[in-house]
């Protein structure tokens, strides 16, 4: 029945109406009218039906069950065919479900379609999680996976953990390649105890701007080895000057502090 927009679908009796009303609840009824759906429906429930309950029901048997299925679904009701095309339908029908495999053909219809239902809902927590739109996944989204979905989702992450070990080969290669001495951040936690050390940043950081421009003109000197030595009494912010650099430099360079240590394990020569 259908008033203002909105379908009331009524089952009617035997197989072919419970699992049209089935579908409609589904809402997988429109894919019936896809005919790349119902030739992988058609080929899926062969090789099942043959697998798991041993019946030879040919490919092209399951795909005109399926017509029949939509021409139900769809101009019985949804649309309302007129009397001879019902009459039609009524007979296609009533012929199919006199099969000895009706039955198990719906019910492996249903089990196909409510498969491929709780797939779409997977999918579609999954692309909310990986756009940042859902937090965490339902606990219960693994159990609602098909196995085609876990395999694919299974080749991803095969795809994901390879790219990774590939990055991770060629950083190591890299580091072997061109080798890097530590550095130290010298940043800290602002407490108690480090409110007098630089790297705590207690108090703000002003007047230098002149010398921040002359060392950032430093840093980018035609030559490919420079270094500056600042000179200057104790307290008079030169380490501070060299951190605030370090950390304004830090987007395009390799910055910090050069602990001793460093000195004597480091291979310079290299």
């Amino acid at each position: 029945m259908e008033d203002a927009g909105v379908v009331d679908v009524q089952p009617e009796g035997g197989p072919i109406g419970a699992l049209a009303a089935e579908l409609v609840e589904l809402r997988f009824d429109r894919y019936l009218l896809d005919t790349a759906v119902v030739d992988e429906l058609a080929r899926d429930l062969t090789a099942t039906l043959r697998d798991e309950t041993g019946l030879p029901v040919p490919a092209a048997v399951i795909r005109l069950g399926l017509r029949i299925l939509a021409a139900f679904v769809y101009d019985r009701l949804r649309k309302g065919a007129d009397r001879a095309i019902s009459g039609l339908l009524d007979r296609a029908v009533a012929g199919f479900e006199r099969l000895p495999a009706c039955a198990r053909i719906c019910a492996a219809i249903k089990a196909w379609a409510t498969t491929k239902a709780n797939d779409a809902e997977a999918k579609a927590q999954l692309d909310a999680w990986l756009a940042g739109e859902r937090p965490v996944l339902s606990t219960e989204l693994a159990a609602t996976l098909s196995i085609d979905l876990r395999f694919q989702l299974k080749q991803v992450a095969d795809i994901q953990n390879l790219r990774a070990d590939i990055a991770a080969g060629f950083a190591s290669l890299f580091d072997r390649l061109t080798p890097q001495p530590q550095l130290d951040s010298r940043l800290r936690k602002l407490t108690e105890a480090s409110r007098l050390y630089f790297g705590a940043r207690k108090v703000p950081f002003v007047g230098r701007e002149a010398e921040l421009d002359r060392l950032r003109d430093f840093l980018f000197g035609a030559e490919d080895f420079r270094w500056w030595l600042a000179t200057g009494p104790g307290g008079s912010g030169k380490s501070r000057l060299a951190l605030e650099l370090c950390q304004r430099a830090g987007a395009c360079w390799r910055t910090g502090f050069l602990p001793g240590s460093e000195l004597e394990r480091f291979d310079w020569a290299r």
